[in-house]
This record gives C-alpha cells, structure tokens and sequence, in this order.
C-alpha cells in the first residue's frame, strides 16, 4: 500500500498551524524558542525547516502570530 503525503495547513503556511502526516508519521508545527519549526510535504515526505516570524510576529502555538 502507497501511502501519500498530507499536510492540513496546505503547506508551507507559517501563519496556520498544521501537521503533515504521511503512513504512521505525523509532525505537527511547533514553535521553538521565536522560531517556528514549519512540517511540510515534499517528494511525498515529510519534511521540516525552521523559520523565523516575520518582524512584528511571534510564535505561538505552531503557528506565526
């Protein structure tokens, strides 16, 4: 069975939290510190980066705010 890849934030949406699952792994977005640890699907994977808000913005429960 091929699994596929979902991400309920659609993406790469800082300012919504989401979480990208794909099989039996599933990450959701987390703030760290100030920075936002962003889970996204690419290549049908799933994958992180860690991102700043932008200036004015905060992160708060997974999400930029």
């Amino acid at each position: 069975m091929l699994f596929q890849c979902s991400d309920t934030d659609g993406g790469e949406d800082l300012k919504v939290k989401g979480t990208a699952k794909k099989g039996s792994v599933s990450e959701t977005d987390k703030c760290v510190g100030t920075a936002l640890v962003e889970y996204y699907c690419a290549d049908n994977q799933v994958k992180s980066k860690t991102l700043e808000c932008q200036p004015g913005y905060g992160c708060e429960n997974g999400a930029c705010v």
